[in-house]
């Protein structure tokens, strides 16, 4: 299996990462996924540090406890994507597209999801929180309006005034903290 960014050039060569397959020998420390096409891809439990994904499209993509630890997400479609448990550590996803994805349990460390869309997106028992050096979790412009945020518990969350919330949601009772990014 190939993996090729938009412009052909070839990001991976290894085993097939196709539908079906399971990936979750697949660790990986600096990989360049910029621009690649990896719609419906398997990566379930993979690991990726300080990965540049940046413009790649994983929609639809089963990364069900995949683990993903610095790097870029910016500009990341993540649509309808299975994100079930994974943990995501220090990452930057600047302007990330995860609506419909299923994000139950995921944990969010670190993290800087600013412009982000969670549009439909599924955040039962997510978790948001500093990382262990305390950079906080942003979420400054996201659009979180129908997210389902049930059970979902935020630590020091930053946020601003362009962050959208469900209706009726108050993050200040809910552990945000107002910011300016």
């Amino acid at each position: 299996m190939e993996i090729r960014d938009i412009e052909g050039n070839v990001l991976y060569r290894g085993g097939d990462i196709s539908q079906g397959t399971d990936a979750g020998a697949l660790k990986l420390t600096s990989p360049n996924f910029q621009g690649a096409r990896l719609r419906r891809a398997n990566l379930r439990g993979a690991e990726m540090r300080f990965g540049d994904l940046e413009n790649a499209d994983l929609s639809e993509a089963d990364l069900a406890g995949a683990k993903f630890e610095g790097g870029s997400l910016d500009d990341c479609h993540l649509d309808r994507a299975n994100l079930h448990g994974v943990d995501f550590y220090a990452v930057y996803a600047y302007g990330a597209s995860l609506r419909g994805a299923d994000l139950r349990q995921a944990k969010f460390f670190g993290t800087i999801f600013d412009n982000a869309d969670f549009s439909d997106a599924d955040l039962r028992g997510a978790r948001f929180a500093p990382d262990n050096t305390m950079h906080k979790t942003s979420v400054c412009g996201a659009n979180l309006t129908s997210a389902n945020l049930k059970d979902a518990t935020f630590e020091a969350v930053e946020y601003d005034a362009h962050t959208r919330f469900p209706p009726g949601f108050k993050p200040e009772q809910h552990g945000f903290l107002r910011g300016e990014r």
